[in-house]
């Protein structure tokens, strides 16, 4: 699920079409924390127009956010902690790019995330 960090909603349905329209790329992790049922970062993405905005993530260890299951293996936290410990980078930020656009294209699409939308 994705968040504005510090808003206490997630993104609603119509927030998440613009940001979708801006094809946000992770360009790095700003915060990282885990608690014993997700884990958490906040992300800075740069947008096409060359802007950048930061965007909290919140992963569930098995599912979150809708109906999109987050990985196929049950066990993607242990590849996480893998990547982060070895310095493979690469491989960290390419998992988090696609867990991203996976939750971004699952709140624009999802009417259930259209409750979250500001009146």
């Amino acid at each position: 699920m994705l968040r504005i960090p510090g808003a206490e909603y997630p993104i609603g349905q119509k927030k998440a079409r613009e940001l979708r329209s801006q094809q946000p790329k992770v360009t790095r992790h700003t915060k990282a924390h885990v608690d014993d049922k997700e884990l958490c970062l906040e992300v800075e993405c740069l947008l096409n127009d060359g802007s950048s905005t930061l965007v909290e993530m919140n992963y569930c260890w098995s599912t979150c956010g809708g109906q999109v299951p987050w990985q196929t293996s049950p066990y993607y936290f242990m590849d996480v902690v893998e990547w982060l410990l070895n310095n493979r980078w690469l491989e960290f930020y390419r998992w988090v790019q696609e867990q991203f656009d996976r939750a971004l294209e699952d709140q624009a699409t999802n009417d259930h995330f259209a409750e979250y939308d500001e009146p």
